[in-house]
């Protein structure tokens, strides 16, 4: 496995998030930055954040061992995906696992933004309608370029 994410690491992400539409790597990263963005919680007034300040320390359990629990299962699904390619696909003796392509981690990724979500970390005088929007333009320059590769313009 170590060996297979070595090797292939960049590619299984880059399939993951559509690299392979034509998109550079600046659209990927800009796409991930995005969803990072989008993670982040808008700036609470003050009386919300009170609220949330009052609620005690069970639900904060609950909370972290939800995210645990969906660790886990990201870590146990992507074990099976490598172990079925190891299997099914890989060649006796190949030092790494041969057929992986990222989309077969397509349904972990929601998960995963799901883990990472927090509240300790804000983003000021940016809402979510503003993210949409860069997303929007970044899928016409997407959509854009496979068109203009398509073509053959550039």
């Amino acid at each position: 496995m170590v060996n297979t994410l070595r090797l292939r690491g960049d590619g299984l992400l880059g399939e993951l998030v559509g690299k392979n539409l034509c998109q550079r790597w600046v659209f990927v990263y800009a796409f991930l930055f995005l969803a990072w963005l989008g993670i982040l919680a808008e700036k609470r007034t003050p009386a919300r954040r009170k609220g949330r300040e009052k609620t005690g320390s069970a639900e904060e359990t609950r909370d972290l061992v939800s995210r645990v629990w969906i660790f886990l299962l990201i870590c146990a699904g992507t074990f099976l995906i490598f172990l079925s390619m190891l299997l099914g696909f890989t060649e006796k003796g190949l030092g790494y696992v041969d057929g992986l392509q990222g989309r077969y981690f397509l349904p972990y990724a929601p998960l995963v933004f799901l883990i990472l979500q927090t509240h300790r970390l804000e983003r000021k005088d940016l809402t979510d309608t503003m993210i949409l929007r860069a997303g929007f333009f970044l899928e016409l320059l997407t959509f854009f370029e496979i068109l203009c590769a398509y073509f053959h313009v550039w």
